[in-house]
């Protein structure tokens, strides 16, 4: 069955825009896969009118819901995206390292800064700002490479179908982030309150998967966690979640010193 959606008010043009991208680079791996496109109408493959064939939405509290499986068919969706060469849109569709207009150097300090603007008590705060400090100097220092990224790989965007808990699909939405960045832009979403030891299993697939086993498997996955922490704390910040900063930085830090002393064994 197709659905035809006329003048599409229920994305924004951005995300239009880009899941046309994303279905060019990926095919049937987003959700919903389009068939024809143009500025004025999608054209989307759906085997009936209802979304109930992709029952399966992911909370993604902490990744838990994903499975090793899951885990690793996304691992190669990543791969396959970050490899992915698109010059001629580069410069009139998609942003240059976009991270909301600023780097995350820039995003980092302005997170030290919100946390100020936060009722933690006053202990509690020099300790998350301390922590977010360091957490800071794990970030990448130059980006070796600039790939084409989701720019929100969380578990909240993937649907999933099972069938008796044995997956049949996996499936990516919410395209709207879809710029360039580093590598560990979308592997630290990906990652993102996962344990040290499924954490950096994960990167080592990856950087099998892309072929880049050069790299320092350890390193890549303190940027990548870094990276998410910097990122995703922003919000929380924002709306004065003091659950979600303290869990969110408690963890970044955690991981990352953890992984410390691992490479200096």
């Amino acid at each position: 069955m197709c659905v035809i959606i006329k003048e599409p008010e229920y994305m924004p043009s951005d995300e239009f825009l880009n899941t046309c991208i994303a279905a060019k680079l990926l095919g049937d791996k987003i959700v919903p896969k389009l068939l024809y496109f143009n500025d004025k109408m999608l054209v989307l493959e759906c085997s009936n009118s209802s979304p109930r064939d992709w029952p399966a939405v992911v909370s993604g509290k902490n990744g838990n819901e994903l499975n090793d499986q899951e885990y690793k068919k996304l691992v190669e969706y990543l791969s396959l995206l970050h490899s992915s060469k698109l010059n001629p849109l580069k410069e009139k569709v998609l942003d240059v390292e976009k991270y909301g207009g600023k780097s995350l150097q820039c995003k980092a300090q302005e997170d030290l800064i919100e946390i100020e603007n936060v009722a933690f008590g006053e202990e509690e705060k020099e300790d998350l700002k301390a922590k977010l400090n360091e957490i800071v100097q794990n970030l990448p220092q130059k980006s070796d490479e600039i790939v084409i990224s989701h720019g929100d790989f969380k578990p909240d965007n993937i649907l999933t179908s099972r069938d008796n808990n044995i997956t049949k699909d996996i499936k990516i939405i919410d395209w709207i982030d879809l710029g360039f960045r580093c590598r560990q832009y979308d592997v630290g979403s990906l990652l993102f309150g996962l344990d040290k030891e499924k954490a950096l299993e994960l990167v080592k697939y990856y950087l099998e998967s892309s072929k880049l086993e050069d790299k320092n498997p350890l390193l890549f996955s303190k940027e990548a966690i870094a990276i998410a922490c910097v990122v995703h704390v922003s919000e929380p910040l924002r709306t004065k979640d003091k659950e979600k900063i303290s869990r969110y930085i408690n963890y970044a830090h955690d991981i990352i010193q953890q992984l410390k002393q691992q490479d200096s064994q």
